[in-house]
């Protein structure tokens, strides 16, 4: 609906994970493909 969710969820992600790091930091889970394309 594009009231801003998804960059709720990404700012919290980016502020809470090493950039330089290479391991999995972050897994996002959606309950349908449709959700997770947008």
């Amino acid at each position: 609906t594009g009231s801003g969710k998804t960059l709720a969820y990404l700012l919290g992600i980016f502020a809470t994970i090493d950039l330089h790091g290479s391991s999995v930091q972050a897994l996002i889970v959606v309950p349908t493909r449709e959700l997770g394309i947008q």
